[in-house]
């Protein structure tokens, strides 16, 4: 026969589904202390799964999240539609009014223009 191993490696090979002789749990749990050693083992394996799941714990924050990604890169293609357009602008464009090629008589506060549609006032 196996010799008796001790109470805390009974439980915690009882709790991790190892191989344990049954004699052994049963004298372990008899001992003095011996369940509350297998409730604190259950406890402590309880946490430890939640944490290894990440249920437990706090979310973690994104460095970037989506929405700030989104939105900076609406602004680069805003400034390089920006930069675009003044790149290829036409350049060199006289922004004066033309200089006028007839001068149209005033009489009277009305502008005469000579024409088949205009009737001058009679004076």
């Amino acid at each position: 026969m196996n010799t008796p191993r001790e109470p805390l490696e009974v439980l915690s090979a009882f709790i991790d589904n190892e191989k344990f002789d049954p004699d052994d749990l049963g004298r372990s749990l008899a001992v003095p202390g011996g369940r509350e050693l297998l409730y604190d083992l259950l406890a402590i394996r309880e946490i430890v799964a939640v944490d290894a799941d990440g249920v437990g714990s706090e979310p973690r924050r994104r460095l970037f999240p989506r929405g700030w990604l989104a939105v900076a890169a609406l602004v680069l293609v805003l400034v390089g539609a920006f930069a675009a357009g003044r790149a290829t602008a036409p350049r060199g464009i006289d922004e004066t009014a033309p200089a006028p090629t007839r001068i149209e008589g005033v009489a009277n506060g009305l502008v005469s223009v000579p024409g088949p549609s205009c009737h001058a006032p009679a004076a």
